[in-house]
């Protein structure tokens, strides 16, 4: 960014090295308890050697006051305990040596313990008075034992005082020994014990300048972000967020500032493309009403003087104003044809234009095709006696269609296909339902079309060429006509067609089933509130007792459909789901369905109708016809199984 200062370190380097102390004292701490552990399990050792040690003393001292005594009373001494005196003094001494130098101590049991070499001074100096004091000892206690031992009475007491003074100090110093270890060992621990307490405040210290740190370079900045951000959604306005910090988050600060930035300038430029298409809209508007009028008043305009001058060719024709020659006949039926021509080019023009434009509204309601298709048959057949126009139709339900817009579109394609079917030839119109819809179709026998022109069919002035006849092409309205006429009832056509096998021209129309009929008043109703607030609501009704019988809840809820007729608006429709469900569709928002369900729940219990509303809202409670009654049906059962009433079966609802 150039507005930013490169920090000298990182939010994620300060992070790393804050986590990398707090990591080191935790390794430090943990490598201090263990060697406090070890210390104090060679302390321990240590102990139980000397302990050892000082047992070993006090039998060899008793053993040798025994002898003492013995030699006093001039008794044969025991040559074994002499034995295990002098063992005990070996070993006691082996053990001083290498408490002294380090080495390997055998324990009891056959145990060893791997001792180091005495490096304290006072230790030092303890264990050599000892190993002197058991020189002297063990001195005196040969001469004692030994056969040069002085044979005067007097002599053998005093050496015998100088052994027990030996022995005394022997166990003094042995004792000493044991003491200086467990001072030594105690304060090793008190002084791991500190440094470990070191180690944890050291810890806590570090947590809390992290805490701090977090809490200045990420969560403080974070909260003023969040806050900014907050402050956006809630005015709508982009604003910038502070960016005083020179870590990452001024970083993401930055960028979100420049993003800003970018949105509002974008913004404003949509504004003004907004407010330049709108400008161009209301002009394309402008101009199409403009070609509309213009085609309008041209159809108007021309309709007289063309009908005029078909009226002149037709007495021409007739020999009224005179005889014409044979050579002259075919030159009227060109100019006839062509007058002709002319009209259904500029009708065609304005039904397409105004079909476009909404200017030519659909009045769709549920008709029968298969008298609407035997009617155009018939007058068809009547006009075209070279071909044969059959009618392939088996038992249709009604058709939701606009009977005149459908005839005009059959007269388009019958046309199309009898232009160019060979004469005594059949062009078929076979009918069958399937899916919900019903599929009309016409097939010609005639030359077929080619890929090329099938991809541009349906497009305004596309002619089809046939080099075989020409002068035969159309308008080049008839098809595109069709097509927005198929599509505004909800269907689809297409066509069929190989160069040589004739073409089929299919197009569908809706049943007009319960289920279709209400997904046409419900997209009807969006559409209308589109102008509105967006929202329309439905209110859903079925008998309320399930122990009726079958006609009494028929009667009954069509007595309600009337009733509530009555105290609903004009635009408010109403639609049969089944014999014993109709839903409301209405468009108005949240408040006003409530509003209307109470007056209308309070006008069925005046009326002694037991009779049960669920109310949706389109878009709060679903965005298809199929959720909003599921929504509706959900609240219609719910509340009276909590109630304890007899519960709605659901099959009775019109819904699966």
């Amino acid at each position: 960014m150039p507005d930013q200062v490169r920090p000298t370190y990182s939010l994620r380097q300060r992070l790393d090295l804050i986590a990398g102390g707090m990591l080191f004292l935790v390794a430090l701490g943990g490598c201090v308890a263990l060697e406090l552990a070890r210390r104090q399990w060679q302390d321990t050792k240590l102990l139980q050697v000397l302990h050892e040690q000082e047992r070993s003393v006090e039998e060899v001292i008793r053993a040798g006051e025994v002898l003492g005594t013995l030699r006093l009373q001039h008794q044969t001494l025991d040559p074994e305990r002499i034995t295990r005196v002098r063992e005990g003094l070996q070993r006691l001494t082996k053990t001083l040596h290498t408490l002294q130098r380090g080495g390997t101590l055998v324990l009891s049991e056959d145990r060893l313990f791997q001792v180091k070499a005495v490096r304290d001074l006072r230790m030092l100096h303890r264990l050599k008075t000892a190993m002197a004091a058991v020189g002297r000892y063990w001195a005196h206690f040969d001469t004692l034992t030994g056969g040069e031992a002085a044979r005067s009475l007097e002599g053998l007491v005093s050496l015998q005082q100088e052994l027990s003074r030996d022995a005394q100090a022997l166990r003094t110093f042995i004792q000493s020994l044991s003491t200086e270890a467990e001072g030594r060992s105690i304060l090793a621990v008190i002084r791991a014990s500190q440094l470990q307490l070191v180690v944890m405040f050291s810890g806590v210290l570090l947590f809390l300048i992290g805490a701090l740190l977090h809490r200045h370079l990420i969560t403080t900045p974070l909260q003023e972000i969040a806050d900014g951000i907050g402050a956006m959604q809630r005015t709508g306005q982009l604003s910038k967020l502070p960016g005083r910090y020179s870590n990452e988050l001024a970083v993401v600060a930055s960028g979100f500032n420049q993003l800003a930035e970018q949105v509002e300038e974008q913004k404003r430029r949509l504004r003004e493309q907004i407010v330049e298409l709108e400008r161009l809209n209301a002009e394309l508007d402008q101009l199409s009403t403009m070609k509309d009028d213009f085609l309008e008043t041209i159809n108007h305009q021309l309709r007289t003087p063309v009908t005029s001058i078909r009226e002149c060719i037709g007495l021409i024709r007739d020999g009224t104003l005179g005889p014409i020659s044979d050579e002259q006949q075919p030159f009227v039926r060109t100019m006839e044809e062509n007058a002709l021509r002319l009209v259904n080019l500029i009708e065609e023009a304005l039904d397409l234009s105004l079909l476009k434009s909404g200017r030519r509204p659909l009045q769709r309601q549920a008709d029968d095709l298969t008298a609407l298709l035997r009617q155009i048959r018939d007058g068809w057949q009547s006009m075209t006696p070279s071909c044969t126009v059959r009618l392939s139709c088996a038992t249709l339900p009604p058709v939701y269609m606009d009977a005149k817009a459908i005839r005009e579109v059959m007269d388009h394609l019958l046309r199309n296909a009898l232009r160019h079917a060979p004469s005594d030839t059949e062009v078929l119109i076979e009918v069958r339902a399937r899916d919900g819809v019903v599929e009309v179709s016409v097939h010609d026998q005639g030359p077929g079309i080619s890929q090329e022109q099938q991809a541009r069919l349906f497009q305004p002035f596309t002619h089809i060429q046939q080099p075989e006849a020409p002068g035969s092409q159309g308008s080049g309205l008839g098809l595109a006509f069709c097509r927005q006429v198929i599509e505004r009832h909800r269907g689809a056509i297409r066509t069929e067609s190989s160069e040589g096998h004739g073409t089929t021209f299919t197009f569908s129309l809706p049943i007009a089933s319960e289920r279709f009929l209400f997904e046409e008043i419900c997209h009807r109703a969006e559409e209308e509130a589109g102008y509105e607030e967006g929202q329309f609501g439905l209110l859903l009704a079925v008998p309320a007792d399930a122990g009726l019988t079958l006609p009494t809840a028929k009667e009954m809820i069509r007595q309600a459909e009337l009733m509530l007729r009555r105290h609903t608006h004009r635009g408010d429709q109403f639609v049969w789901l089944d014999d014993l469900t109709f839903v409301i569709v209405a468009v108005t928002n949240q408040a006003g369905l409530e509003a209307m369900g109470l007056r209308l729940r309070e006008v069925l219990r005046s009326n002694q109708l037991n009779v049960h509303l669920a109310s949706a809202v389109f878009p709060l409670d679903g965005e298809t016809p199929e959720r909003l009654l599921e929504v509706a049906r959900s609240r219609l059962i719910e509340p009276h199984r909590a109630g304890g009433h007899a519960t709605i079966d659901p099959s009775r609802l019109g819904v699966s």
